[in-house]
């Protein structure tokens, strides 16, 4: 590789900023990098800025985040150890209502398939049609 200004001699670094090829002759010095212009040494120090400041938000977001996800954590604990005092007071009470409720939809089931069979008329040419097919097979 062989420095941009001077092709007959070689590159011995590259700028930090473009990454363009330098001979010892051009590089140029700062912060402890290598550029090849003070135009480049801006440039980097802007991307510099730019980077820590995302990084800085970054941060800030992830603290948010967890402390977000650590108050949900302790509002949803809240909410189940008030639901099981609730429950361990009104035990009977809504162990009740619960076999009710169950007993109401058994109820509400059997009328369900008993009102589906007075709906079919036994003696329909559609259903003696498919009785039909089904026992030609």
């Amino acid at each position: 590789m062989v420095c941009l200004n001077h092709p007959d001699v070689n590159a011995v670094a590259k700028c930090a900023a473009c990454g363009k090829p330098l001979c010892a002759e051009c590089v140029m010095i700062f912060d402890n990098q290598k550029y090849c212009s003070e135009a480049c040494h801006l440039k980097g120090l802007a991307s510099q800025l730019r980077a820590e400041n995302v990084i800085g938000k970054k941060k800030s977001t992830d603290r948010k985040s967890g402390a977000k996800k650590f108050f949900t954590f302790v509002i949803i604990i809240i909410i189940a150890a008030g639901a099981a005092y609730f429950y361990s007071k009104n035990k009977k009470a809504i162990d009740q209502r619960a076999s009710a409720g169950i007993e109401t939809i058994k109820v509400r089931a059997g009328q369900a398939v008993e009102d589906g069979k007075k709906a079919v008329p036994t003696n329909s040419k559609y259903k003696q049609h498919r009785e039909n097919l089904v026992n030609e097979k």
